[in-house]
Formats: C-alpha cells, sequence, structure tokens
C-alpha cells in the first residue's frame, strides 16, 4: 500500500468517525427536543436505536462517496475526454478556490464528471467555485446534490441549471436551504 493511499485511508477514516459523531449528535440534539417525531424511530428511542441510525447514516455516506469514487474519471481519462493538458488540471486544482473537485482513493485521483461539460464551448461548468462555496458541505455531499432531482427546482438536478449557467439560482436556493 503506498504512503499516500495509507494517509488518504486514515483521513477517510477520520472523516467517516466525524460523520458517524455528527449524525449522532445531531440525532440526540434531536431526540431531546420537545415533541420530537422521527420516522422510524420510537418515540423515546433508545441509545442502541439511536446508534443504529447514526451507523446507517454513515453508510450511506460511505457508499455514496464510494459510487462517486468509481463514477470519477483518471486524470488521464480527464485530459483525454477534454483534450486538455495535465498541466491545465494541475492549474484548476491549484486555483483559489480550486476550479475543480476530485477524490482520493485506492486507485489514485477520481476527478467528479457532472463539473465538466464535453459539449460545451469551455469544458469547465461555469459557477461551480460560487456553488461550492454556497453549499458548503463535503465534495460527496455536493456532488450527490447537484444530481439529485430537486423539488425546488420543480424537479430538475442543480446540475441542469449549471449546464445551463443558471447559477444565481442555484446560489439562492442553497442560501435558503443551508
Amino acid at each position: 500500500m503506498s504512503e499516500r493511499w495509507s494517509r488518504d485511508l486514515a483521513s477517510e477514516k477520520r472523516a467517516a468517525t466525524a460523520a458517524f459523531e455528527r449524525s449522532f449528535d445531531t440525532l440526540i440534539a434531536d431526540l431531546n427536543a420537545p415533541d420530537v417525531d422521527l420516522p422510524g424511530l420510537d418515540a423515546r428511542p433508545t441509545l442502541e436505536q439511536a446508534a443504529a441510525v447514526a451507523a446507517r447514516n454513515t453508510a450511506r455516506l460511505l457508499e455514496a462517496r464510494a459510487r462517486i469514487y468509481r463514477d470519477g474519471w483518471t486524470r488521464q481519462q480527464l485530459t483525454s475526454r477534454l483534450q486538455v493538458s495535465t498541466n491545465t488540471v494541475t492549474n484548476w486544482l491549484g486555483s483559489t478556490p480550486p476550479k475543480i473537485h476530485r477524490l482520493h482513493g485506492p486507485d489514485g485521483d477520481r476527478y467528479l464528471a457532472w463539473q465538466f461539460d464535453l459539449e460545451g464551448a469551455h469544458p469547465l461548468l461555469p459557477g461551480i467555485a460560487e456553488v461550492t462555496a454556497a453549499h458548503g458541505g463535503s465534495v460527496v455531499s455536493l456532488s450527490t446534490w447537484v444530481v439529485t432531482p430537486n423539488p425546488s427546482l420543480g424537479g430538475a438536478t442543480p446540475l441542469t441549471l449549471l449546464r445551463a449557467h443558471d447559477v444565481r439560482t442555484l446560489v439562492a436556493l442553497l442560501a435558503h436551504t443551508t
């Protein structure tokens, strides 16, 4: 196992543990709220039930991360599909804030395909940095949100609006939902 992958794995373990703790803490706070109504739980759930819910939430997060990683592109695939140089990719990553997102994993980095426009004049969808800042969550959370139909958008996905260059609507939506 490479040293970098070992560090990344340790980082993922810390992130998963932190996600579990946040999920558990939120659930405990919800349980202590007056007139709590949590679907699938008794009115006064036991600690074991609360831990099971937090564990399921963490498992869903890890499954989403694995799916997003699996569907991502390697750097070679990215440069080939977009017809850009590796230096261009490095510059996108090195900008502040970064212009593109990636996930680290056992087989190297994966670049999230949703952020690229294979048919447009420019390979990067506009507004990713603004939407990322407004979203404020993890890359996994952002990637899940951007491809999920949203009732506030009439059932369209946020990705549809990104492709239509309607960044303002997405930022406004996030300002009201986060």
